[in-house]
C-alpha cells in the first residue's frame, strides 16, 4: 500500500525546499550580473508563499494531524513556529540584501573559495563580485528548521537538524570583512556542531534501543508500559536533549556562540540569534513534552539548573565585553536560560481570563514573539554604526550616537530596554510571564536567581545606552545612509516591541490559541 502524504499541510516546507533547489539551478543557468536579483526574488517569493500556506492551514481548524507517515506533526505549535520562522527569515533577508550602508556592496565574501588576501580575492573585490549562493543555502537551512520544530519522530528530527546546520556552517564563514575571523568562527561552529549532532544521534540510538521505535508516540507508550531497566531511556534522554541545548546556546553548550556571533556576517548572526533559537527551543519542547513527558520529574530539575546557570553566566560574562555583537552573544546565553524556564516548568496549557494563566507552550511562544523583533532589530542596527573602515561593533564607535544618528540611537535604546525587560516593552511582559509560571510551579529559587542575574545582565545593555546617549564621540564618524527596507524593518521591530509591552492581553489570547494541541 502506497504511503499517504498530506501535501497541502506540508506545502510550506515543500515550497521553501523546492525554491532552494531552484536557486541552485539559477546559479548554473542565470548570467552572473542577474543572479542577485533572481535569487532575491526567488527567496522572497518562497518565504511569502510558505507564510500564506501556513496561515491557510492554521485557519483550517480541522487540519491538525501527524503527516508524512508519522514524520511531521502539523499542530498549532508547529504552525505557530513556522509563522515565527518565516517572519524572522523575511527580516533576516532584508538585512542580508542590505548594500547601501555597506558602501554599495554585499556584506558577504566576494569569492568564498579563495584564500583571504590572495590576488584572486582582490580581483573579485575590485569587480564587486558577491556570493549569491547564500540565498539557496539560506532556504535549505530554513526548510530544516521547519522540519525540526514539527518533527514527530527522531529520524525526522535528526534530518531537520542536519539540513538546518550544514548550510549554516558555510554561511558563517562568508563574511567579506575580517575573513580570517569569519573562517575561524565557521570552523569552530562546524567542529562543535558536528559533535553535538553525533551526541544527538547516539541518544537517538539509545532511545530506539529502549522503545524499539523512533516514533514519539511509540516512545511515550514504551515509557508508560512496565519495564525493568531505564538505563537506555535516561542516557538517551540526556544525550538527545544535549544536542538541542547546544543549538539553543545553553551553558555549558555555549562555547561556539561568542566567536560565531562576532565572526559571522551580521545577517547570519541575526539568523542564528532569532530563527536558530526559535528552532532549538521548539524542538526541545516537543521532545521533552511528547515522547518524554512522563519523565518530567527526572529532567525538570536538571533543566531548571541549566536555565539558571545560563542566565548567571551570560549576565556576568557580558559585563566585560566591549564588542557589541560579542556582548549580545553572551546576553543571548542568558536569554536561552529564560527560554528554558517555561519548558522546565512543564505546566499544562490554560486559556483562562488572565494572560498569566498561560502554560509552558504559550509562555514560550510569547517569549519568542517578543524576543524575535527585539533581537533582529538590534543586529540590523549594528550595520548603521560605522567606524573609519565601515560597520564597527566596537563600543567606542557607539559613543555619541544619539547626537549624530538620533533615529538609530532611539530605536536601539527601545530594543535594548526590551531585552533588559523594562516595563512598557515586550521584554517586560514576557519575562514576567516566565517568572510567574515558574513561581506557580514551585520554582521560587529559580525565580529569585533569574531576577537577580537579570539586573546583572542589564549592566551590558546600560553600557551601550550610556555610550550612545551620555558620551561624546571619540572621532568624527562618517554619516551612514539608511535604506528604506532596513528603515521599515527597524520601525516594525520597534512598533511590535512597544505594542507587546503596552497591549499584551490581546496578543496573549491569540498566542494561547496558537499554542494548544501539542502532539
Amino acid at each position: 500500500m502506497a504511503p499517504t502524504i498530506e501535501y497541502q499541510l506540508l506545502l510550506p516546507v515543500i515550497v521553501v525546499f523546492g525554491v532552494a533547489v531552484m536557486g541552485i539551478g539559477a546559479e548554473a543557468l542565470v548570467v552572473r550580473r542577474l543572479r542577485f536579483v533572481v535569487q532575491v526574488v526567488l527567496t522572497s517569493a518562497a518565504i511569502a508563499a510558505a507564510l500564506l500556506f501556513t496561515i491557510r492551514n492554521w485557519m483550517d481548524g480541522d487540519a491538525r494531524t501527524i503527516a508524512a507517515v508519522g514524520a511531521i506533526a502539523v499542530d498549532n505549535p508547529a504552525l505557530a513556529a513556522w509563522v515565527l520562522l518565516l517572519v524572522g527569515a523575511a527580516g533576516v533577508l532584508v538585512v542580508a540584501t542590505e548594500r547601501i550602508s555597506n558602501g554599495g556592496i554585499s556584506a558577504f565574501a566576494a569569492q568564498a573559495a579563495v584564500p583571504p588576501g590572495s590576488p584572486e580575492e582582490n580581483t573579485a573585490e575590485n569587480l564587486r563580485a558577491e556570493q549569491t549562493e547564500i540565498f539557496p543555502l539560506f532556504l535549505f537551512s530554513l526548510s530544516g528548521m521547519m522540519v525540526l520544530v514539527a518533527a514527530s519522530n527522531l529520524i525526522s528530527a535528526f534530518v531537520g537538524l542536519e539540513v538546518m546546520s550544514l548550510p549554516l556552517y558555510l554561511l558563517v564563514g562568508l563574511a567579506r570583512r575580517n575573513r580570517l575571523l569569519s573562517h575561524e568562527a565557521a570552523l569552530k561552529y562546524f567542529l562543535l556542531g558536528v559533535s553535538a549532532s553525533a551526541v544527538f544521534l547516539y541518544g537517538m540510538a539509545l532511545l530506539f534501543g529502549f522503545a524499539g521505535s523512533f516514533d514519539y508516540a511509540s516512545i511515550a507508550t514504551a515509557i508508560a508500559a512496565p519495564h525493568s531497566d531505564d538505563t537506555l531511556l535516561y542516557l538517551g534522554t540526556a544525550l538527545t536533549a544535549s544536542g538541542l541545548l547546544f543549538k539553543l546556546g545553553v551553558f555549558p553548550f555555549h562555547a561556539w556562540m561568542p566567536d560565531v556571533y562576532t565572526g559571522a556576517p551580521t545577517a547570519i548572526t541575526a539568523y542564528l540569534a532569532t530563527c536558530g533559537k526559535i528552532t532549538a527551543a521548539y524542538a526541545l519542547l516537543r521532545l521533552l513534552f511528547v515522547p518524554l513527558g512522563a519523565l518530567r520529574w527526572s529532567w525538570q530539575l536538571p533543566l531548571t539548573v541549566a536555565a539558571v546557570v545560563s542566565i548567571a553566566f551570560g549576565a556576568v560574562a557580558g559585563l566585560t565585553q566591549n564588542d557589541v555583537k560579542r556582548g549580545l552573544a553572551y546576553t543571548g546565553i542568558a536569554h536561552a536560560g529564560f527560554l528554558l524556564l517555561p519548558i522546565a516548568a512543564a505546566a499544562t496549557v490554560h486559556t483562562g481570563e488572565s494572560v498569566s494563566d498561560l502554560g509552558s507552550v504559550s509562555v514560550l511562544l510569547f517569549y519568542l514573539v517578543a524576543y524575535l523583533p527585539a533581537t533582529l532589530g538590534t543586529f540590523a542596527l549594528t550595520l548603521w554604526v560605522h567606524g573609519a573602515d565601515g560597520p564597527d561593533a566596537d563600543l567606542a564607535s557607539w559613543r555619541g550616537l544619539a547626537y549624530r544618528e538620533p533615529f538609530v540611537a532611539l530605536a536601539m535604546g527601545v530594543l535594548l530596554l526590551s531585552l533588559i525587560g523594562l516595563p512598557g516593552t515586550g521584554g517586560f511582559t514576557t519575562k514576567l510571564l516566565v517568572l510567574v509560571l515558574a513561581w506557580r510551579n514551585g520554582m521560587a529559587w529559580a525565580v529569585f536567581a533569574a531576577l537577580a542575574f537579570t539586573l546583572v545582565t542589564a549592566g551590558f545593555y546600560f553600557r551601550v545606552l550610556q555610550a550612545m546617549f551620555l558620551k561624546a564621540p571619540l572621532t568624527a564618524c562618517p554619516a551612514v545612509p539608511h535604506s528604506k527596507p532596513m528603515s521599515v524593518l527597524v520601525v516594525l521591530c520597534v512598533i511590535i516591541t512597544v505594542y507587546l509591552g503596552l497591549f499584551p492581553t490581546q496578543a496573549g489570547y491569540l498566542i494561547a490559541d496558537m499554542a494548544g494541541l501539542l502532539r
